[in-house]
């Protein structure tokens, strides 16, 4: 796509490419995200590449996952939590360290967010977490649990 083109028209056309066949605009997609696009083409390709439900998008939305914006990252974990078959592929990349935890996390609600993000990324204890955010102990607490049992629906583990 011509960089003369306005960058909105661009995006659109990107889009645009949900309406043809996987077969034919996958490698259209996948050579504009190695490209290392604007962050509005970028995340336009990864919303337009998510839309197909097919096996193999999932490693095509990864495979430039260093490259991405935040926006076009949290659309890429979206498109893997929304598809059941999809989330298996997410925590092999998690555990292979090709997706970092915190990507996943930012992807549920404020409200669990930082507690999740200070105790499983900094490895902060509840007490601290309360001091960090100005919640209480017991709020902290709920969200804690709340935010991990949320974690765990979207992973497709059952809670203990």
């Amino acid at each position: 796509i011509s960089a003369q083109v306005p960058m909105a028209n661009r995006a659109a056309a990107v889009r645009a490419l949900r309406s043809g066949q996987l077969a034919v605009v996958k490698p259209v997609l996948e050579q504009i995200l190695a490209s290392s696009p604007s962050p509005e083409l970028q995340t336009a390709a990864v919303e337009c590449l998510a839309a197909f439900n097919d096996p193999s998008v999932a490693p095509a939305l990864l495979a430039n996952w260093k490259t991405y914006n935040p926006e076009a990252r949290n659309e890429v974990v979206a498109a893997f939590l929304n598809q059941r078959e999809r989330v298996a592929v997410l925590l092999k990349a998690v555990e292979d360290h090709q997706v970092e935890l915190a990507a996943v996390i930012r992807a549920l609600p404020e409200s669990y967010r930082e507690p999740l993000m200070l105790r499983l990324v900094e490895g902060m204890t509840g007490p601290e977490i309360a001091a960090r955010t100005g919640l209480t102990h017991g709020s902290v607490r709920v969200n804690l649990c709340r935010g991990m049992q949320l974690l765990r629906e979207k992973l497709g583990e059952t809670s203990a």
